[in-house]
């Protein structure tokens, strides 16, 4: 488990998302907690960088956003994403975030591991 109890933004590593594209700054991740939290993240998405069409079959996510617009999509329906939206993404739903207009989207992210694990 994670020896930090509090953290500031700036100190943690800008690193690559697992989709390839953003950056994120991870809080937290499973390897640091006995919870069934997977991560607990800062990312950011410039204009034209999204999320391609996906599933996660092993766990649902969150997602608050602070700055900047988007769109997600989310079993065929559009959502269009702004400032203190909330989303919640089930894991048996297929959904891709792309980033739309010309500032970065900022969010809070994380996910919650569907196992008992």
């Amino acid at each position: 488990m994670k020896d930090e109890i509090s953290q500031l933004l700036d100190s943690i590593k800008l690193v690559s998302t697992a989709h390839g594209t953003g950056l994120k700054q991870a809080f937290l991740s499973n390897a640091d907690t006995s919870t069934n939290v997977t991560q607990f993240a800062y990312g950011k998405l410039k204009p034209g960088e999204g999320y391609g069409k996906h599933i996660n079959p092993t766990m649902d996510e969150y997602f608050f956003f602070l700055k900047g617009k988007g769109e997600c999509w989310i079993n065929g329906d559009n959502i269009d994403l702004k400032p203190n939206n909330f989303l919640r993404i089930p894991s048996i739903m297929e959904h891709f975030l792309i980033k739309n207009g010309n500032e970065n989207i900022k969010f809070v992210y994380f996910g919650v591991s569907i196992n008992d694990t």
